[in-house]
C-alpha cells in the first residue's frame, strides 16, 4: 500500500513541474508575438533609401533588418548601425540574410516603434518601417 502512495505523490509532483514548464514556454513564446509594437496614427519620417539586410525573421511578416552599404574593398555589405523592424503588409515572407533594395522614389518610412528583448536579455527599441513612396 505504501508504494502506491509514493507513486501517486511522484506523479503529482511530475505533473506540477510539467505544467509549470509548459506555462513558462508559453509565456516566453507570447513575448515574441506582436507584443512590443507601437504603431503611429500617421506614417512618420523617411529613415532610409539605402539597402537593408534581414538579420532575423520575427514572425510571418515582420523581420529585424539592418541598413547596409556596399563595401567595394571587402566586396560585401557592411551595417551602418541602423536596425529596424520591417513590416510587410503585402504578405511577402522574409528570410535570413535577404537583401532588400529600396526602389527609386521610395523610402523606408517609420510607422512605429518595436520594443523587444535580445537573447542576452538586453532591452532594445527600434523603429518599425514600411516601404512607401517619399
Amino acid at each position: 500500500a505504501m508504494k502506491k502512495w509514493v507513486v501517486f505523490l511522484l506523479g503529482m509532483i511530475a505533473g506540477g513541474v510539467l505544467t509549470f514548464v509548459m506555462m513558462l514556454v508559453l509565456a516566453i513564446g507570447d513575448n515574441t508575438s506582436s507584443n512590443g509594437m507601437t504603431l503611429f496614427d500617421e506614417p512618420g519620417d523617411c529613415l532610409s533609401t539605402k539597402t537593408f539586410e534581414v538579420i532575423q525573421v520575427v514572425d510571418n511578416n515582420h523581420a529585424l533588418a539592418h541598413e547596409v552599404e556596399w563595401n567595394a574593398v571587402l566586396e560585401s555589405y557592411m551595417s551602418t548601425g541602423l536596425l529596424v523592424l520591417l513590416t510587410n503588409d503585402n504578405g511577402e515572407y522574409y528570410y535570413d540574410n535577404q537583401v532588400i533594395e529600396v526602389p527609386k522614389g521610395m523610402c523606408m518610412r517609420q510607422i512605429g516603434i518595436y520594443k523587444y528583448q535580445t537573447r542576452m536579455e538586453v532591452d532594445k527599441t527600434v523603429p518599425i518601417v514600411k516601404l512607401m513612396s517619399k
